[in-house]
């Protein structure tokens, strides 16, 4: 006989409910933690940064409850990738076990936005790649991971871009080069022709969009067509996420066979913007005040802790489990 949900149970249904959005496992999990008091605090990492961790027999209890609890059809778990600065910002400091990790998450990764908004950084915004070269890499990943959708993929493009042919007007105006701008981008993109495009596929069907009410119907119709057409080859989400990706990359050395590191601009960016953090971990080491006032043939050197490198790793491009009620 069945003698009903245990105490953990009962906390994690009590928590998802009244809830309008699934949560974020890793949040419930450290909120539940310090509800039943299952965090074991060491005193302080550095300044304003505590130590101490989430009670390992807290983590196992929580995860038995989550096994059973969908077993039971009570709650439903559904897996995303962060999309943008925010997701990371809000949600990504759970994803760990260490109240330390959690601490400087919270009170650094908040400079990310201050950081991608200041002019001086590298090409496109921010990002490593323009949003055109994201595209390419989306359309190599689906061609090699899911080479019958790409084929269809083609060859409904194909359907398309004869569409867009017939249409062209015959005297060069605005309209004619979208058309053609549009053509060339998706020639590129699905009939692997060699042929370079400096427009995204996103940007030009948002000028289509645009542009829609002074169409003929034909045209309107067409444009309608690729819009709905780009949306399912390479969705929103998807083209979020790598838009992401793509930022992150430029600080933060993320290239799967090693253990990430932050690059150095950033680490100077966070000493810059949050001095008494950085320079209280227990690692840190700068020369510079050794040679205030005196003249020292040596270069200035900083050493950072390598707890900072933690503040990303390689799980922020990973799938993260959300939680609601059935």
């Amino acid at each position: 006989m069945s003698r009903g949900p245990g105490k953990i149970q009962k906390s994690i249904l009590s928590y998802l409910e009244n809830r309008e959005q699934p949560v974020l496992r890793n949040k419930m999990l450290w909120e539940l933690a310090n509800h039943n008091r299952s965090i074991t605090l060491k005193g302080n990492y550095c300044d304003s940064i505590g130590r101490g961790n989430i009670d390992s027999n807290f983590i196992k209890s929580f995860s038995r409850a989550i096994l059973k609890l969908e077993d039971f059809e009570k709650i439903q778990i559904s897996e995303e990738k962060f999309r943008n600065i925010e997701d990371v910002i809000q949600l990504y400091p759970y994803k760990t076990t260490k109240v330390e990790i959690l601490q400087l998450r919270k009170n650094l990764l908040p400079y990310l936005k201050k950081y991608f908004s200041d002019s001086y950084l590298p090409p496109y915004g921010g990002s490593r790649y323009s949003i055109a070269e994201n595209e390419i890499h989306i359309l190599q990943m689906i061609k090699s991971t899911e080479p019958n959708f790409y084929n269809k993929a083609c060859a409904q493009w194909q359907k398309l871009e004869n569409r867009i042919i017939l249409i062209l007007p015959k005297h060069i105006s605005s309209k004619k080069k979208l058309w053609l701008n549009t053509l060339i981008r998706g020639r590129q993109l699905f009939l692997d022709k060699n042929i370079k495009s400096t427009y995204s596929f996103d940007s030009l069907c948002i000028e289509l969009k645009d542009k829609i009410r002074k169409f003929s119907q034909n045209e309107s119709n067409l444009a309608k067509k690729i819009i709905k057409f780009k949306d399912k080859i390479i969705p929103r989400e998807v083209r979020d996420h790598h838009r992401l990706k793509s930022k992150l990359h430029t600080i933060v050395f993320l290239n799967g066979t090693s253990t990430p590191k932050l690059k150095p601009e950033f680490k100077k960016y966070l000493l810059k913007e949050e001095p008494n953090i950085i320079k209280s971990m227990p690692k840190f080491f700068s020369n510079e005040d050794e040679k205030k006032g005196k003249r020292l043939h040596f270069h200035h050197q900083t050493n950072f802790d390598p707890t900072l490198d933690k503040l990303i790793d390689q799980y922020i491009f990973s799938n993260f489990e959300f939680i609601s009620l059935f």
